[in-house]
């Protein structure tokens, strides 16, 4: 009786067993390629827990229920036999298994250059899918191909794939560290990111870091190179970028002298002159080519810039005259008469020039910049953050930028509750000094901060703190040893030391400002923190020229 039921318990088993089968949609022999989605169906009287994809037995995948799919992604395998394995786990702890041997053929033998020529065709088509898989095969076929890994990270990055596009730049950074490409796409990452970001301001320093990265990889470049006129001017260039204005100016010098009838390397010359407060140099600079009679528009809007900051209104007026006769629609002009309209309070005719600037084709991150500005100086903050985003995708190196959204953070401190606002301020302005280490007005924003914090503990009743009262004049007293003396640097010294209990001092350069100033500071006494913020709004970011 006992062999009886253990015979029928064996055949019992057996017929289980007889009824339980896996089939996958590839058969042995079978040669794959790209992205192969391998699928498999189970036949059992149990049910089916899981199903397991293993490859020369390691596992691959796991999909608990139908259909049961492994999206194989041969061109990241050897090139050769593999055994495919796929294991269906039971309900009564049985295994069922199938394995087969298949062949992963790429054609990598048709070498890197027809793969990313492919690529390239499929990319020029919009084709990102089948571009990406091209230019993986490609890289297969030669690892180090350069061409092909900076056509992989554009195709991430036009997929809107940011974390396979960062792997794709580490992996470029890696093989070539001294490239700049990588690092290009690094910032524009970071940048991506940053806009969706709670710590947005952690992903744009990463962005920053990158750019700089760049700049330094190409200056070293040029170091190794022949110091030609070309060579000059790009490195000129990038002093620009930098902010290093002297620099820049000395270059450009060289390069006027080279090349006399040289219009473009004059203009820079004015305009680094221009930056670094050299106003009578920008009137020598643009002097010698309106003698010459090669000035253009923008030779005479960057001279009447430098006459208005030279108290010339005549002047100013006959160099604008003379620039809108030989181009009334030029862009750059309207972004340097832009800037004029917001130093005079005339917020919706610099923005209105600003936009036609850009409508005329302008992809300058000045003209962003000045849109970004009059929204913000008419408290519409939203409208501000999308022509923030704008002027970064033109140019990362824009402290201006940074300090404006610093502002913006000032401005909510201002109502009572937002204090602690004052130091979402400090970090944007840090941030501008991330990007540019020499900007002094973002040092001279830090010292605003701290006298904000010191009016507010006025405000309420409370005593005032002592570190921070140091910290207001240390750091505006640094910042001014770096700048020009101007209306603006003088309110901003009245206001700190009105703060920090220096009222005579106050006094003193409030007077100076509305004597540099007397059409626009008109006040009798140092301003509110309010008011204050409305007059760094008008002055902080004047002259502003686009690069000719």
């Amino acid at each position: 009786m006992r062999l009886w039921i253990i015979a029928a318990m064996i055949a019992f088993c057996g017929l289980v067993q007889a009824n339980a089968a896996v089939e996958i949609n590839v058969k042995d022999g079978d040669t794959l390629q790209k992205i192969f989605k391998v699928e498999a169906t189970v036949q059992s009287d149990s049910p089916v827990m899981r199903v397991e994809f293993l490859i020369n037995d390691r596992l691959r995948e796991v999909d608990q229920s139908t259909p049961y799919e492994f999206e194989w992604d041969t061109i990241a395998d050897a090139e050769g036999e593999h055994t495919l394995t796929v294991n269906a786990k039971l309900e009564n702890e049985k295994t069922e298994s199938k394995s087969i041997k298949i062949r992963i053929d790429n054609e990598v033998g048709k070498g890197v250059e027809h793969h990313f020529q492919q690529a390239r065709d499929l990319f020029s088509e919009s084709n990102w899918k089948d571009a990406l898989i091209s230019a993986r095969i490609a890289l297969k076929a030669q690892s180090d191909h350069k061409p092909a890994r900076v056509l992989l990270m554009q195709t991430y990055m036009r997929q809107g794939n940011l974390e396979a596009a960062g792997d794709a730049v580490e992996d470029f950074n890696r093989i070539f560290p001294e490239s700049p490409e990588g690092y290009q796409f690094q910032a524009q990452i970071a940048l991506r990111k940053a806009r969706t970001a709670r710590d947005e301001r952690r992903q744009i320093e990463t962005a920053i870091a990158a750019r700089r990265k760049v700049l330094d990889i190409e200056q070293k470049a040029l170091d190794t190179e022949q110091a030609t006129i070309e060579n000059l001017a790009k490195q000129a260039h990038i002093a620009m970028i930098r902010g290093d204005y002297e620099r820049a100016s000395q270059l450009f010098f060289a390069c006027s002298q080279q090349e006399e009838n040289n219009l473009s390397y004059r203009n820079r010359l004015a305009q680094a002159y221009l930056l670094s407060g050299r106003y009578q140099d920008v009137l020598v600079a643009t002097g010698a080519a309106t003698r010459r009679g090669t000035a253009d528009a923008y030779t005479y809007g960057i001279q009447a810039l430098a006459q208005t900051l030279l108290n010339r209104q005549r002047d100013f007026e006959a160099s604008m005259r003379a620039a809108e006769q030989k181009d009334k629609e030029n862009p750059k002009l309207h972004v340097i008469q832009a800037g004029l309209e917001m130093r005079n309070r005339k917020i919706s005719q610099a923005a209105r020039l600003a936009v036609m600037a850009q409508n005329e084709g302008l992809n300058a991150p000045q003209a962003s910049f000045i849109r970004m500005w009059s929204f913000s100086s008419a408290r519409e903050f939203d409208r501000a953050r999308e022509h923030f985003w704008q002027t970064l995708d033109l140019e990362l190196l824009t402290p201006e930028a940074y300090v404006m959204r610093g502002m913006e953070s000032l401005a909510e401190s201002v109502r009572p509750g937002n204090e602690e606002m004052t130091e979402t301020a400090r970090a944007w302005f840090d941030l501008a000094l991330t990007a540019r280490p020499t900007y002094a007005p973002a040092q001279i924003m830090k010292a605003v901060s701290f006298a904000f914090e010191l009016n507010f503990a006025k405000r309420d009743g409370e005593s005032q703190d002592e570190e921070t009262r140091k910290q207001a004049l240390t750091l505006l007293d640094a910042g001014a040893r770096q700048m020009k003396d101007s209306a603006w640097l003088q309110l901003v010294t009245a206001f700190v030391y009105e703060q920090t209990g220096r009222s005579a001092d106050a006094d003193k350069a409030l007077a100076r400002a509305t004597q540099m100033d007397t059409e626009r500071v008109t006040i009798g006494r140092v301003p509110d923190p309010n008011r204050m913020l409305e007059f760094l709004q008008q002055f902080l970011f004047f002259p502003i020229a686009p690069n000719p």
